[in-house]
């Protein structure tokens, strides 16, 4: 390849680079987590059963598409998550 790269090349390769930090970066808080608690297995995820798991499959569906058609409707979030406060 001769020459500077274009800004489309640019633009892909600071995207896999952002994948690829994306990905480094969890892996090490996975296996930095597991060590500094102690716990290896799979128990340090804390993966609990779900009673209906069909039922929260479809609720999942129905807010994602919710979701999807209200912001392309009015350019903003859903009301839940725009006016989404963290409380303690």
């Amino acid at each position: 390849m001769a020459g500077p790269l274009s800004e489309a090349q640019l633009a892909r390769m600071q995207g896999d680079w952002d994948a690829a930090n994306y990905l480094v970066v969890g892996q090490i808080y996975l296996h930095v987590h597991a060590l500094m608690h102690g716990r290896t297995g799979a128990d340090r995820f804390h993966v609990h059963a779900v009673p209906d798991a069909e039922a929260l499959i479809r609720r999942c569906d129905t807010q994602l598409a919710r979701h999807h058609d209200y912001v392309r409707d009015h350019l903003d979030d859903i009301p839940e998550v725009r006016d989404w406060v963290w409380t303690d």
